[in-house]
């Protein structure tokens, strides 16, 4: 009886797999990557980057459950000594055989040479950004040495639309003076 259930179970297993055509391998070569590339279409810049990097753990990919249609991936553009490159997309029914996938818009501040604050627009995060999804923020130190004593910090968590999200949390620090203790990093 156990021995039939078992079965039962694999065969199910093995039917989705083939009906959605997921890759069955982790072989070295990225099948997974490449497969969820061809489905979501992320930038070409982050791929080629990702491609000259062999270093890069789980194929670079993270997936968010938001709710029961929408999911918030994580793409890894690149790797280096202390932090990555990140694009984001918020995808509709993600392992359908016909997902809808968007690009997920960071809208964050800083403040320009003439000391002016401006909001501006961008598509992704360099950094080690950290996801919580109930309710999702986003939280992302942007590192200016590895030490972590300067930098841009940030925190997304007021959701503009499906596919925007709004810094509320904005700290600075340009001098690396050893000072690692973002709380006292100026806001903007």
């Amino acid at each position: 009886m156990k021995q039939n259930l078992f079965i039962k179970i694999v065969l199910s297993i093995v039917l989705v797999i083939a009906f959605y055509n997921v890759p069955t391998s982790f072989a070295g070569s990225g099948d997974w990557r490449t497969f969820y590339y061809n489905k979501y279409k992320w930038s070409k810049e982050c791929e080629n980057d990702y491609q000259q990097q062999s270093s890069i753990p789980n194929f670079g990919l993270q997936f968010f459950k938001l709710t029961k249609q929408y999911s918030l991936v994580k793409i890894q553009c690149t790797q280096a000594a202390y932090q990555g490159q990140y694009e984001f997309m918020i995808v509709k029914n993600p392992y359908s055989k016909n997902p809808i996938a968007t690009p997920f818009i960071f809208e964050t501040r800083a403040i320009n040479n003439a000391d002016m604050l401006m909001s501006y627009n961008k598509p992704g995060l360099v950094g080690n950004p950290i996801i919580t999804t109930s309710p999702l923020v986003i939280k992302n130190l942007e590192k200016g040495r590895g030490l972590g004593d300067c930098g841009v910090y940030e925190v997304y968590s007021k959701l503009l639309s499906l596919s925007k999200i709004k810094a509320t949390t904005v700290r600075v620090h340009p001098e690396c003076d050893g000072n690692t203790n973002i709380s006292t990093w100026k806001s903007i």
